[in-house]
């Protein structure tokens, strides 16, 4: 069903698009350096995508922002960080070469207080997390959950 209805709102588009461009050739007599929209849904589609964006926005978007969704990922991000401030030797190779070039602290000192007080490792830590997609993230922690 979903197939469909983006066929359905593909073809309206390229449809109105051909006959826009077609339009805008015969009164400017070029097809380059478009001075007005040229891609849009046609007049019918128009009020049937609006329609179509608030539903989307209100019944999907906005209803999943609160829900315990994001409650778990963010519980999820903060376990791994902690656990990464706690192991950082856990971190991938690379990003373990980073922390030691960033803060000048070298591999065998990272257990003591000074590494998890330096705001370069925590830098570090934190933009290693947000790259992560939820799945990985959710892998990653998994695994300190087994070695524990």
């Amino acid at each position: 069903m979903i197939n469909g209805l983006i066929n359905f709102l593909m073809d309206d588009v390229l449809q109105n698009s051909l006959i826009t461009m077609a339009e805008f050739f015969k009164r400017k007599k070029r097809l380059s350096f478009f001075d007005e929209e040229i891609i849009n849904f046609s007049a019918q589609m128009n009020p049937l995508q609006s329609e179509l964006n608030d539903f989307i926005y209100h019944q999907i978007i906005f209803k999943c922002a609160g829900n315990d969704v994001n409650h778990i990922n963010k519980n999820i991000i903060r376990k791994l960080f902690k656990n990464y401030l706690i192991a950082p030797q856990k971190l991938p190779p690379y990003i373990q070469k980073r922390i030691s070039q960033e803060t000048g602290v070298e591999k065998i000192n990272w257990q003591g207080k000074r590494l998890s007080q330096s705001q370069p490792f925590i830098r570090i830590v934190a933009d290693h997390i947000a790259g992560m997609t939820d799945n990985y993230a959710k892998l990653q922690l998994e695994e300190f959950d087994h070695e524990n």
